[in-house]
């Protein structure tokens, strides 16, 4: 992680510390930064629209906040086991911010490791299955 990256994390901690504890970033996408956290006793995603990163996607303001918005809409329709379901969504202190069912193993962190044929058919279901729910 960069000095910036560093600096921007302990200062959402700050910024976010009266609604969710900040462990550390665990990645990011085309709109914003996801972060590993607590909240209500809960590990959680926190997923912030990051306006740099909307900038460099040469898109409008306006359009990344909509776009950000529909994500919140479309997620909160959608119960399903096989979805990460959202816990909360607003904006603090001028960060748009959704709160989200945190989901411990990727795909990519399964297939380091030894799975069994087993597991590998238990996954696509689950996928197929949240794929399924989400487009009902």
């Amino acid at each position: 992680m960069t000095n910036k990256d560093q600096e921007r994390t302990s200062s959402l901690r700050e910024i976010f510390k009266k609604k969710i504890h900040i462990e550390r970033r665990i990645g990011a996408g085309s709109f914003g930064q996801v972060f590993l956290g607590t909240y209500r006793g809960e590990k959680v995603a926190l997923k912030i629209l990051d306006l740099e990163r909307i900038q460099q996607a040469d898109i409008t303001h306006d359009e990344g906040i909509t776009k950000f918005i529909q994500e919140f809409a479309y997620l909160e329709k959608v119960k399903s086991n096989n979805v990460t379901q959202v816990r909360e969504a607003g904006l603090n202190e001028g960060y748009y911010y959704i709160i989200m069912e945190y989901c411990d193993k990727t795909i990519a962190e399964l297939k380091k490791g030894r799975i069994s044929l087993e597991q590998v058919v238990d996954i696509y279901y689950q996928a197929a299955s949240g794929s399924r729910d989400m487009h009902a």
